[in-house]
């Protein structure tokens, strides 16, 4: 079981990689449909070069193979050996065309399962074919086996259905041609701890590759995340603020960006400490998440006591009653604001911006027109939510028009 390190001061990372980070993996499948898909892409991209050098070995391999035969051992290929050696290079050679190919993600894996077990068919049938040549099984199976486990690109399971298909098959095909039952049992013993070493191998590098994936992630998340609150930093909010607007362009849906500020919350500070001050950002950032959990929707911590909403697909009224629940919620968590200039709870501003994305303005109007419609709110007394939506097509980016304030009523 992996846990990811964390302490009393440090909130734990609420995301599918994380917690499958701190409950483990026992059967080499993560919980969340999304991140067993992302992990499995990135596994193919990570194998793919490695994979194409085997499959070209395994073709100088067999074709060598088959000239050993010709030339060293003085073996005169029979019609059905050269069927199964040609059959065996066509397999080879597919799957080097799809693991080179723009459709590899796509098709490769897909490929691969099958077409190893009828490799595995092949490599049955030589070790039969060449019977009067050798007094064992073909050794040629030991490598095959071994090589659809470490060397195919494919996980764990179908890796392991492969590699009995063909022990099976073997033993099938030498009980109806009635091999003596000694050598029947020996062999089918060597090709069962073949399986065996094999299989854990792959198993140790798969459960190894998933580990690394999760950590990744892990990095990639907390680095996107603030050091404080837990919640996505300004890094990660600049990022998804200008996918966000690429796909509502691309699919033409409304978005809007909410702009939440603490009020009073310098001189919450100057009254409680700034001790009390961190667990009151702690708790808003938790009440933020929890109100916006869709998959688009992304809450971050713009800076200082300002924290900052995306809503995908998000039209007024959502926005409207998103909003009320917010200061709803912020009034059942009843914080004492002895510093307040009205409730004497801590309440706080709220800046909406409600627009629909076009390829002829930018993401920076957007911000703007939350970021004007915060300081409204604010001139107006605090404590309530002010939602900008008509006003975006008239304003000006780079150009603010709301009057100063002075530095009392900044506090």
């Amino acid at each position: 079981m992996y846990t990811v390190p964390t302490d009393n001061n440090t909130p734990q990372l609420d995301s599918a990689a994380a917690r499958q980070f701190r409950q483990g993996f026992k059967w080499l499948r993560f919980d969340d449909r999304n991140l067993e898909r992302n992990f499995r892409q990135h596994h193919r991209l990570n194998v793919r070069s490695n994979v194409a050098v085997h499959l070209w070995l395994a073709i100088v391999l067999l074709s060598g193979f088959v000239l050993i035969n010709r030339y060293v051992l003085d073996r005169e290929p029979t019609g059905r050996l050269l069927l199964m050696v040609g059959l065996a290079l066509v397999i080879l050679c597919v799957c080097a065309f799809v693991i080179m190919s723009s459709h590899y993600q796509k098709f490769y894996h897909r490929f691969v399962q099958w077409l190893s077990p009828l490799f595995g068919i092949c490599a049955v049938a030589n070790s039969f074919i060449d019977r009067p040549y050798i007094e064992s099984f073909s050794p040629t199976i030991v490598l095959v086996i071994t090589a659809m486990y470490l060397m195919a690109g494919m996980l764990f399971v179908p890796a392991l259905i492969s590699g009995l298909f063909v022990m099976a098959s073997y033993c099938v095909v030498g009980w109806f041609m009635k091999l003596p039952t000694a050598e029947l049992f020996y062999n089918a013993t060597v090709l069962f701890s073949t399986n065996a070493i094999a299989a854990t191998a792959c198993y140790t590098l798969e459960r190894l590759h998933r580990v690394n994936f999760l950590e990744a992630r892990l990095l990639a998340e907390m680095a996107n995340r603030d050091g404080l609150t837990g919640i996505y930093n300004r890094r990660a909010f600049d990022d998804h603020l200008q996918r966000v607007w690429q796909l509502a362009v691309r699919e033409e849906v409304p978005v809007a960006l909410l702009l939440i500020d603490i009020d009073y919350f310098k001189l919450y500070n100057d009254h409680y400490g700034h001790q009390v001050g961190d667990d009151c950002l702690k708790k808003v950032a938790s009440l933020l998440t929890d109100v916006a959990r869709r998959p688009l929707d992304l809450t971050a911590r713009y800076g200082g006591e300002e924290f900052a909403m995306i809503l995908y697909d998000a039209r007024r009224d959502y926005v409207e009653e998103l909003s009320a629940l917010i200061r709803n919620e912020l009034r059942v968590l009843n914080v004492e604001h002895a510093g307040s200039k009205s409730t004497k709870r801590l309440t706080v501003s709220i800046g909406a911006a409600c627009v629909q994305p076009v390829l002829s303005r930018s993401a920076a109007g957007w911000v703007q027109l939350a970021d004007e419609a915060l300081y409204s709110a604010k001139d107006s007394g605090r404590d309530r939510c002010i939602i900008m939506d008509k006003e975006y097509n008239g304003l000006a980016t780079g150009r603010y028009s709301h009057k100063p304030r002075s530095a009392v009523e900044m506090v």
